[in-house]
């Protein structure tokens, strides 16, 4: 797959997951307190760079097993 490399990094994901979950969870406690609230606005930062993490690591990509199910055949 080609790619410019642009999209976010997985730092990137978890900033945005962590960001959502406290806005949702700020809005059901405002909800459950009957507190009016009608914006809410998150700011989240970080200083990791996958790249530098993950320099000098050694892993081996791991293949996708495929489990397969099976039935006991009806009597």
């Amino acid at each position: 797959m080609g790619g410019l490399d642009s999209g976010p990094t997985p730092y990137d994901f978890l900033s945005i997951a962590l960001g959502a979950c406290t806005s949702m969870t700020l809005r059901i406690y405002a909800d459950r307190k009957n507190i009016s609230l009608d914006r809410v606005s998150v700011d989240v930062a970080h200083e990791k760079v996958q790249a530098v993490d993950c320099a000098g690591a050694r892993w081996t990509p791991r293949r996708k097993r495929r489990s397969t199910a099976s039935r006991a055949p009806s009597p």
